[in-house]
């Protein structure tokens, strides 16, 4: 990329980050979000390490391994599910998701406590 494309392409950037009103947006976010989905998919981490031109595996892992996954958010949910509804241990026993009981639920604590 010549110097002249990676100026124009900064200052698109800049320019889309103040008309979404989210601040400033460097073009370092995007390896962030590219490491992300590259774990998203399965890729493994060697791969990712080389994809990245990563000379340090720790680098791919510590740096940019900071990822929610689905699995952290489905472990999270059945937590949830456990504190905060009534027989919650029990629905998770019996394997129902408990997805629509538990946002009705979570509504109704909302609108309790305004």
């Amino acid at each position: 990329m010549s110097k002249r494309q990676a100026c124009i392409d900064a200052i698109t950037h800049r320019n889309a980050a103040d008309a979404s009103r989210i601040g400033r947006l460097g073009t370092h976010a995007f390896r962030h979000t590219h490491r992300s989905w590259l774990d998203a998919v399965g890729t493994p981490i060697a791969v990712q390490q080389k994809m990245m031109r990563h000379t340090d595996i720790r680098t791919t892992m510590n740096i940019y391994g900071d990822v929610v996954t689905d699995e952290m958010t489905t472990a999270g949910n059945k937590v949830a599910r456990l504190a905060f509804l009534p027989n919650g241990a029990e629905a998770e026993r019996n394997g129902s998701s408990g997805r629509t009981r538990t946002t009705l639920h979570f509504r109704n604590m909302l609108k309790t406590r305004k």
